[in-house]
Protein backbone atom coordinates (compact mmCIF):
# COMPACT_ATOMS: atom_id res chain seq x y z
CA UNK A 1 0.00 0.00 0.00
CA UNK A 2 1.45 3.43 -0.59
CA UNK A 3 1.52 6.07 1.64
CA UNK A 4 0.39 9.11 1.03
CA UNK A 5 1.74 12.14 2.24
CA UNK A 6 1.10 14.70 -0.31
CA UNK A 7 -1.08 15.18 -3.26
CA UNK A 8 1.21 13.86 -5.51
CA UNK A 9 1.38 10.85 -4.02
CA UNK A 10 -2.48 10.68 -4.53
CA UNK A 11 -3.65 7.88 -7.26
CA UNK A 12 -3.04 9.68 -10.54
CA UNK A 13 -6.69 9.06 -11.37
CA UNK A 14 -7.98 10.66 -8.38
CA UNK A 15 -5.52 13.68 -9.02
CA UNK A 16 -6.56 14.26 -12.17
CA UNK A 17 -10.60 14.29 -11.28
CA UNK A 18 -9.72 17.00 -8.14
CA UNK A 19 -7.68 18.70 -10.61
CA UNK A 20 -10.50 18.99 -13.33
CA UNK A 21 -13.06 19.79 -10.29
CA UNK A 22 -11.44 22.41 -8.75
CA UNK A 23 -10.94 20.62 -5.28
CA UNK A 24 -6.77 20.61 -6.06
CA UNK A 25 -5.68 23.82 -7.67
CA UNK A 26 -2.74 23.11 -10.27
CA UNK A 27 -0.85 25.65 -7.75
CA UNK A 28 -1.12 23.45 -5.13
CA UNK A 29 1.03 20.28 -7.13
CA UNK A 30 3.19 22.84 -8.55
CA UNK A 31 4.38 23.56 -5.08
CA UNK A 32 4.78 20.05 -3.96
CA UNK A 33 6.98 19.48 -7.03
CA UNK A 34 9.35 22.80 -5.97
CA UNK A 35 9.55 21.44 -2.79
CA UNK A 36 10.33 17.11 -3.81
CA UNK A 37 12.67 18.23 -6.91
CA UNK A 38 15.28 20.63 -4.91
CA UNK A 39 17.42 18.07 -3.64
CA UNK A 40 18.21 17.69 -7.39
CA UNK A 41 18.90 21.47 -8.14
CA UNK A 42 22.02 21.12 -5.42
CA UNK A 43 22.89 17.70 -3.74
CA UNK A 44 21.99 15.83 -6.58
CA UNK A 45 22.06 17.61 -9.52
CA UNK A 46 19.70 16.50 -12.14
CA UNK A 47 17.80 19.06 -13.55
CA UNK A 48 18.90 21.24 -16.53
CA UNK A 49 16.93 23.93 -16.11
CA UNK A 50 13.96 24.97 -14.12
CA UNK A 51 12.27 28.51 -12.83
CA UNK A 52 10.28 28.53 -9.80
CA UNK A 53 8.92 32.14 -10.75
CA UNK A 54 8.17 30.79 -14.41
CA UNK A 55 6.48 27.56 -12.96
CA UNK A 56 4.21 29.48 -9.88
CA UNK A 57 3.23 31.41 -13.59
CA UNK A 58 2.77 28.45 -15.38
CA UNK A 59 0.20 26.54 -12.50
CA UNK A 60 -1.80 30.07 -12.36
CA UNK A 61 -2.35 29.70 -16.27
CA UNK A 62 -3.71 26.43 -15.73
CA UNK A 63 -6.05 27.42 -12.86
CA UNK A 64 -6.99 30.39 -14.65
CA UNK A 65 -7.79 28.64 -17.64
CA UNK A 66 -10.15 25.63 -15.41
CA UNK A 67 -12.06 29.01 -13.67
CA UNK A 68 -12.98 30.21 -17.43
CA UNK A 69 -15.25 26.83 -18.04
CA UNK A 70 -13.49 25.76 -20.95
CA UNK A 71 -12.70 21.78 -22.06
CA UNK A 72 -9.91 20.53 -20.35
CA UNK A 73 -7.73 17.80 -21.17
CA UNK A 74 -6.67 14.77 -19.78
CA UNK A 75 -3.69 16.11 -18.21
CA UNK A 76 -4.50 19.12 -17.48
CA UNK A 77 -2.66 21.01 -14.51
CA UNK A 78 -0.62 17.76 -14.36
CA UNK A 79 3.55 18.60 -14.37
CA UNK A 80 5.84 16.92 -16.89
CA UNK A 81 8.95 16.61 -16.60
CA UNK A 82 10.80 16.86 -19.96
CA UNK A 83 14.35 15.79 -20.81
CA UNK A 84 16.71 18.08 -22.42
CA UNK A 85 16.83 15.81 -25.42
CA UNK A 86 13.73 17.85 -26.33
CA UNK A 87 12.97 21.43 -28.04
CA UNK A 88 10.43 23.90 -25.55
CA UNK A 89 10.27 27.37 -26.75
CA UNK A 90 12.15 29.89 -25.35
CA UNK A 91 13.73 27.97 -22.87
CA UNK A 92 17.38 27.10 -22.25
CA UNK A 93 18.60 23.77 -24.19
CA UNK A 94 22.10 22.86 -22.95
CA UNK A 95 21.76 19.23 -24.38
CA UNK A 96 24.34 18.14 -21.48
CA UNK A 97 26.78 20.14 -23.06
CA UNK A 98 28.85 23.59 -21.54
CA UNK A 99 29.28 25.13 -25.14
CA UNK A 100 25.78 25.24 -25.58
CA UNK A 101 24.69 26.87 -22.58
CA UNK A 102 22.56 30.06 -22.51
CA UNK A 103 21.20 28.51 -25.84
CA UNK A 104 17.02 29.11 -26.29
CA UNK A 105 15.02 26.43 -28.55
CA UNK A 106 13.20 28.56 -30.92
CA UNK A 107 9.87 25.94 -31.02
CA UNK A 108 8.22 23.25 -29.16
CA UNK A 109 8.99 19.51 -30.07
CA UNK A 110 6.28 17.78 -31.28
CA UNK A 111 5.44 16.04 -27.91
CA UNK A 112 6.44 19.24 -26.12
CA UNK A 113 3.87 21.10 -27.82
CA UNK A 114 0.56 18.26 -27.69
CA UNK A 115 1.19 18.49 -23.82
CA UNK A 116 0.92 22.05 -24.15
CA UNK A 117 -2.42 21.67 -25.42
CA UNK A 118 -3.72 19.12 -23.47
CA UNK A 119 -3.09 21.67 -20.51
CA UNK A 120 -0.05 19.85 -19.05
CA UNK A 121 2.19 21.93 -16.85
CA UNK A 122 5.50 22.55 -18.58
CA UNK A 123 8.50 24.29 -15.94
CA UNK A 124 11.68 21.80 -15.86
CA UNK A 125 13.81 20.05 -17.60
CA UNK A 126 15.51 16.92 -16.87
CA UNK A 127 19.52 16.65 -17.05
CA UNK A 128 20.93 14.08 -20.02
CA UNK A 129 24.35 12.55 -20.82
CA UNK A 130 26.50 15.05 -22.34
CA UNK A 131 24.86 14.97 -26.27
CA UNK A 132 23.13 11.83 -24.94
CA UNK A 133 25.72 9.82 -25.53
CA UNK A 134 28.67 11.66 -23.25
CA UNK A 135 29.30 11.55 -19.57
CA UNK A 136 26.81 11.89 -16.90
CA UNK A 137 23.13 10.23 -16.57
CA UNK A 138 19.31 10.62 -17.56
CA UNK A 139 18.18 11.76 -14.80
CA UNK A 140 14.43 11.85 -15.82
CA UNK A 141 13.78 8.09 -14.28
CA UNK A 142 15.31 8.70 -10.81
CA UNK A 143 13.56 11.93 -10.64
CA UNK A 144 9.91 10.65 -11.53
CA UNK A 145 10.56 7.36 -9.59
CA UNK A 146 11.22 9.21 -6.30
CA UNK A 147 8.21 11.04 -6.82
CA UNK A 148 9.04 14.64 -7.41
CA UNK A 149 7.60 14.15 -10.63
CA UNK A 150 4.19 12.36 -11.66
CA UNK A 151 5.29 12.24 -15.34
CA UNK A 152 7.84 12.35 -17.49
CA UNK A 153 9.28 12.31 -20.73
CA UNK A 154 12.82 11.16 -22.54
CA UNK A 155 14.03 9.37 -25.11
CA UNK A 156 17.25 6.38 -26.01
CA UNK A 157 18.08 4.35 -28.79
CA UNK A 158 19.14 1.04 -26.88
CA UNK A 159 16.66 1.23 -24.08
CA UNK A 160 19.02 3.07 -21.66
CA UNK A 161 16.10 4.95 -20.02
CA UNK A 162 13.86 1.47 -19.25
CA UNK A 163 16.97 0.21 -18.00
CA UNK A 164 17.23 3.27 -15.70
CA UNK A 165 13.60 3.35 -14.38
CA UNK A 166 13.68 -0.75 -14.06
CA UNK A 167 16.47 0.35 -11.67
CA UNK A 168 14.50 3.44 -10.00
CA UNK A 169 11.17 1.86 -9.26
CA UNK A 170 9.35 4.14 -12.14
CA UNK A 171 7.16 2.66 -14.57
CA UNK A 172 8.00 3.40 -18.37
CA UNK A 173 7.07 2.45 -22.01
CA UNK A 174 8.29 2.54 -24.51
CA UNK A 175 6.11 2.31 -27.69
CA UNK A 176 5.76 1.03 -31.19
CA UNK A 177 7.81 2.70 -33.35
CA UNK A 178 6.20 6.12 -34.57
CA UNK A 179 3.20 6.45 -32.47
CA UNK A 180 4.51 8.75 -30.25
CA UNK A 181 6.37 11.44 -32.45
CA UNK A 182 10.14 12.33 -32.08
CA UNK A 183 10.39 15.26 -34.11
CA UNK A 184 12.13 18.40 -32.58
CA UNK A 185 14.27 16.32 -30.22
CA UNK A 186 18.00 15.55 -30.47
CA UNK A 187 18.32 12.58 -32.47
CA UNK A 188 21.28 9.90 -32.47
CA UNK A 189 20.02 6.74 -34.26
CA UNK A 190 17.13 7.93 -36.68
CA UNK A 191 16.89 3.87 -36.83
CA UNK A 192 16.71 3.21 -33.44
CA UNK A 193 15.35 6.42 -31.46
CA UNK A 194 12.34 6.38 -29.89
CA UNK A 195 10.49 8.33 -27.19
CA UNK A 196 10.36 6.83 -24.02
CA UNK A 197 7.26 7.60 -21.11
CA UNK A 198 7.89 7.61 -17.45
CA UNK A 199 5.29 7.42 -14.56
CA UNK A 200 4.58 6.16 -11.11
CA UNK A 201 1.76 4.26 -12.06
CA UNK A 202 0.40 2.85 -15.43
CA UNK A 203 -2.28 4.49 -15.76
CA UNK A 204 -0.77 7.83 -15.65
CA UNK A 205 1.63 6.50 -18.27
CA UNK A 206 -1.64 5.30 -20.27
CA UNK A 207 -2.90 9.32 -20.13
CA UNK A 208 0.30 10.45 -21.40
CA UNK A 209 0.72 8.24 -24.25
CA UNK A 210 -2.64 9.28 -25.49
CA UNK A 211 -2.37 12.79 -25.04
CA UNK A 212 1.01 12.59 -27.36
CA UNK A 213 0.03 10.19 -30.50
CA UNK A 214 -1.25 11.09 -33.52
CA UNK A 215 0.45 11.39 -37.06
CA UNK A 216 3.02 14.04 -37.30
CA UNK A 217 4.30 14.77 -40.94
CA UNK A 218 7.60 16.11 -39.50
CA UNK A 219 8.83 12.36 -37.97
CA UNK A 220 9.58 9.94 -40.73
CA UNK A 221 8.88 7.45 -38.59
CA UNK A 222 5.61 8.49 -38.15
CA UNK A 223 2.35 7.34 -40.05
CA UNK A 224 -1.75 7.24 -39.75
CA UNK A 225 -3.10 5.20 -37.08
CA UNK A 226 -6.07 5.07 -34.76
CA UNK A 227 -5.17 5.98 -31.33
CA UNK A 228 -4.55 2.83 -28.89
CA UNK A 229 -6.36 5.08 -26.37
CA UNK A 230 -4.60 3.38 -23.29
CA UNK A 231 -6.60 4.82 -20.91
CA UNK A 232 -9.59 2.83 -21.94
CA UNK A 233 -7.47 -0.22 -22.62
CA UNK A 234 -6.55 -0.64 -18.68
CA UNK A 235 -10.17 0.24 -17.46
CA UNK A 236 -11.25 -3.19 -18.92
CA UNK A 237 -9.96 -6.63 -18.61
CA UNK A 238 -8.76 -9.06 -21.25
CA UNK A 239 -10.99 -10.46 -23.77
CA UNK A 240 -9.19 -13.71 -23.79
CA UNK A 241 -7.64 -15.21 -20.54
CA UNK A 242 -3.60 -13.38 -21.73
CA UNK A 243 -0.57 -16.18 -21.39
CA UNK A 244 2.62 -14.69 -20.67
CA UNK A 245 6.04 -16.17 -22.14
CA UNK A 246 8.67 -15.54 -19.61
CA UNK A 247 12.24 -15.75 -21.36
CA UNK A 248 15.05 -16.88 -19.25
CA UNK A 249 18.75 -16.19 -19.29
CA UNK A 250 21.82 -17.55 -17.05
CA UNK A 251 21.00 -15.05 -14.04
CA UNK A 252 20.37 -17.03 -10.96
CA UNK A 253 17.78 -14.42 -9.31
CA UNK A 254 16.59 -13.48 -12.79
CA UNK A 255 15.67 -17.40 -12.57
CA UNK A 256 14.47 -17.75 -9.30
CA UNK A 257 12.46 -14.99 -9.79
CA UNK A 258 10.43 -16.45 -13.00
CA UNK A 259 9.85 -19.57 -11.29
CA UNK A 260 8.08 -17.81 -8.86
CA UNK A 261 6.17 -15.62 -11.12
CA UNK A 262 5.21 -18.72 -13.59
CA UNK A 263 4.05 -20.74 -10.14
CA UNK A 264 2.14 -17.99 -9.09
CA UNK A 265 0.32 -17.13 -13.00
CA UNK A 266 -0.03 -21.34 -13.26
CA UNK A 267 -1.33 -21.71 -16.51
CA UNK A 268 -1.63 -17.98 -17.86
CA UNK A 269 2.73 -18.50 -17.56
CA UNK A 270 5.27 -20.27 -18.57
CA UNK A 271 9.10 -20.17 -18.97
CA UNK A 272 11.47 -20.77 -21.56
CA UNK A 273 15.56 -20.31 -22.34
CA UNK A 274 15.84 -16.97 -24.29
CA UNK A 275 17.45 -17.83 -27.69
CA UNK A 276 21.51 -17.53 -28.52
CA UNK A 277 20.34 -15.68 -31.00
CA UNK A 278 18.64 -12.60 -29.22
CA UNK A 279 21.85 -11.83 -27.82
CA UNK A 280 23.14 -10.38 -31.20
CA UNK A 281 20.75 -7.68 -30.68
CA UNK A 282 23.26 -6.08 -28.22
CA UNK A 283 26.15 -5.64 -30.55
CA UNK A 284 24.24 -5.31 -33.57
CA UNK A 285 22.37 -2.11 -32.10
CA UNK A 286 25.55 -0.80 -30.75
CA UNK A 287 27.35 -0.81 -34.23
CA UNK A 288 23.90 0.75 -35.57
CA UNK A 289 24.23 3.77 -32.87
CA UNK A 290 27.73 3.85 -33.24
CA UNK A 291 27.21 4.95 -37.17
CA UNK A 292 24.68 7.08 -36.80
CA UNK A 293 25.73 8.63 -33.80
CA UNK A 294 28.90 9.86 -36.18
CA UNK A 295 27.20 11.15 -38.90
CA UNK A 296 23.87 12.93 -36.18
CA UNK A 297 26.98 14.29 -34.05
CA UNK A 298 29.33 15.49 -36.61
CA UNK A 299 27.81 18.94 -36.90
CA UNK A 300 28.55 19.63 -33.62
CA UNK A 301 32.21 18.86 -33.95
CA UNK A 302 32.33 21.09 -37.06
CA UNK A 303 30.92 23.87 -34.91
CA UNK A 304 32.72 23.86 -31.73
CA UNK A 305 35.71 21.67 -32.34
CA UNK A 306 38.19 21.86 -29.29
CA UNK A 307 35.38 22.82 -27.02
CA UNK A 308 33.75 19.10 -27.25
CA UNK A 309 34.40 16.86 -24.97
CA UNK A 310 37.22 14.26 -26.11
CA UNK A 311 34.74 11.62 -25.12
CA UNK A 312 32.29 12.44 -28.00
CA UNK A 313 35.26 13.21 -30.41
CA UNK A 314 36.22 9.59 -29.87
CA UNK A 315 32.26 8.33 -30.29
CA UNK A 316 32.41 10.34 -33.34
CA UNK A 317 36.31 8.92 -35.08
CA UNK A 318 34.88 5.53 -33.74
CA UNK A 319 31.65 5.39 -35.66
CA UNK A 320 32.99 6.79 -38.79
CA UNK A 321 35.76 3.71 -38.51
CA UNK A 322 33.16 1.14 -38.98
CA UNK A 323 32.67 -0.21 -42.57
CA UNK A 324 29.67 0.96 -44.63
CA UNK A 325 28.90 -3.03 -45.22
CA UNK A 326 29.06 -3.71 -41.21
CA UNK A 327 26.45 -1.11 -40.54
CA UNK A 328 24.15 -2.65 -43.21
CA UNK A 329 24.57 -6.22 -41.86
CA UNK A 330 23.71 -4.76 -38.23
CA UNK A 331 20.37 -3.36 -39.86
CA UNK A 332 19.99 -6.67 -41.58
CA UNK A 333 19.52 -8.42 -38.02
CA UNK A 334 16.57 -6.71 -37.09
CA UNK A 335 14.16 -8.68 -39.15
CA UNK A 336 16.25 -11.90 -38.69
CA UNK A 337 15.30 -11.28 -34.93
CA UNK A 338 12.27 -9.89 -35.22
CA UNK A 339 10.95 -13.08 -37.01
CA UNK A 340 12.40 -14.93 -34.06
CA UNK A 341 10.15 -12.86 -31.63
CA UNK A 342 6.74 -13.58 -33.86
CA UNK A 343 7.39 -17.38 -33.22
CA UNK A 344 7.60 -16.42 -29.35
CA UNK A 345 3.78 -14.48 -30.20
CA UNK A 346 2.61 -17.63 -31.91
CA UNK A 347 3.29 -19.40 -28.31
CA UNK A 348 1.60 -16.24 -25.86
CA UNK A 349 0.21 -12.71 -25.57
CA UNK A 350 3.20 -11.11 -24.66
CA UNK A 351 6.90 -12.14 -23.93
CA UNK A 352 8.53 -10.82 -20.85
CA UNK A 353 12.44 -10.44 -19.60
CA UNK A 354 13.35 -9.19 -16.28
CA UNK A 355 14.99 -6.21 -15.92
CA UNK A 356 18.64 -5.29 -14.80
CA UNK A 357 19.89 -6.72 -11.68
CA UNK A 358 22.88 -5.36 -10.18
CA UNK A 359 26.37 -7.38 -10.77
CA UNK A 360 24.17 -10.04 -12.74
CA UNK A 361 24.56 -9.07 -16.44
CA UNK A 362 22.15 -10.01 -18.94
CA UNK A 363 23.45 -11.61 -22.30
CA UNK A 364 20.30 -10.27 -24.18
CA UNK A 365 18.88 -7.51 -22.06
CA UNK A 366 14.74 -7.36 -22.69
CA UNK A 367 15.27 -3.32 -23.29
CA UNK A 368 18.58 -3.54 -25.62
CA UNK A 369 15.92 -6.35 -27.51
CA UNK A 370 12.45 -4.33 -27.60
CA UNK A 371 14.39 -1.09 -28.62
CA UNK A 372 16.57 -3.09 -31.47
CA UNK A 373 13.22 -4.75 -32.94
CA UNK A 374 11.33 -1.44 -31.98
CA UNK A 375 8.24 -3.36 -30.10
CA UNK A 376 6.70 -2.04 -27.57
CA UNK A 377 7.62 -2.41 -23.59
CA UNK A 378 6.55 -1.87 -20.77
CA UNK A 379 8.71 -2.09 -17.32
CA UNK A 380 6.87 -2.47 -14.16
CA UNK A 381 8.72 -2.65 -10.39
CA UNK A 382 6.28 -5.23 -9.33
CA UNK A 383 9.39 -7.61 -7.71
CA UNK A 384 12.68 -6.73 -5.51
CA UNK A 385 15.80 -8.08 -5.94
CA UNK A 386 17.68 -10.06 -2.79
CA UNK A 387 19.34 -6.27 -1.73
CA UNK A 388 16.05 -4.45 -1.48
CA UNK A 389 16.02 -2.79 -4.86
CA UNK A 390 13.58 -2.43 -7.58
CA UNK A 391 13.50 -5.42 -10.30
CA UNK A 392 11.35 -4.28 -13.10
CA UNK A 393 9.28 -6.85 -15.18
CA UNK A 394 9.84 -6.01 -18.51
CA UNK A 395 6.99 -7.02 -20.92
CA UNK A 396 7.39 -6.99 -24.51
CA UNK A 397 4.29 -6.86 -27.20
CA UNK A 398 3.97 -7.43 -30.88
CA UNK A 399 4.65 -4.31 -32.61
CA UNK A 400 1.28 -2.32 -33.03
CA UNK A 401 -0.56 -4.04 -30.17
CA UNK A 402 0.54 -1.18 -27.40
CA UNK A 403 -3.30 -1.63 -25.99
CA UNK A 404 -3.10 -5.07 -25.60
CA UNK A 405 0.26 -4.72 -23.49
CA UNK A 406 -1.49 -1.97 -21.39
CA UNK A 407 -4.56 -4.26 -20.99
CA UNK A 408 -2.38 -7.79 -20.16
CA UNK A 409 -0.34 -5.17 -17.79
CA UNK A 410 -3.32 -3.91 -15.76
CA UNK A 411 -4.38 -7.39 -15.45
CA UNK A 412 -0.48 -8.73 -14.78
CA UNK A 413 -0.61 -5.95 -11.98
CA UNK A 414 -3.68 -6.52 -10.37
CA UNK A 415 -3.18 -10.55 -10.65
CA UNK A 416 -0.62 -10.45 -8.91
CA UNK A 417 -1.65 -7.85 -5.92
CA UNK A 418 -3.91 -10.54 -5.27
CA UNK A 419 -7.05 -8.34 -6.59
CA UNK A 420 -8.09 -10.21 -8.95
Amino acid sequence: MVTVTGNLDLPFLIRRERLAAGSLRASEICEEVISRVRPYRSDRPGLAWMDEDFARRVALSRDNYRKQGRPLGALHGVPVLVDDSFDMARVPMSRGLEALEGALSERDATAVARLRADGAQLFAKSAIPTLRIGEGEDAAPEIVGAGAFPLGLSIDARGEVLRAASKAGAVAYRPSVGLVPKSGVLDISPSLDNVTLLARELSGLAYLTDALTGYDAADAASEPRPSPKLGSAIESPPRMPPVIGFLNDSRATARAAVDELVAVLGDKAFATDTPALFEEASAQSERIVRVEGAKCLKPFKRRFGDRLPADIGRWISEGEAIGGVDYLRALDWIPVLRSGMNEMFERCTLAAMLGPIEGEPATAPAEVLAAFLGLPVLTLPLLQSPDGMPLGVMLIARRGEDARLFQTAAWLTTTLNGDE
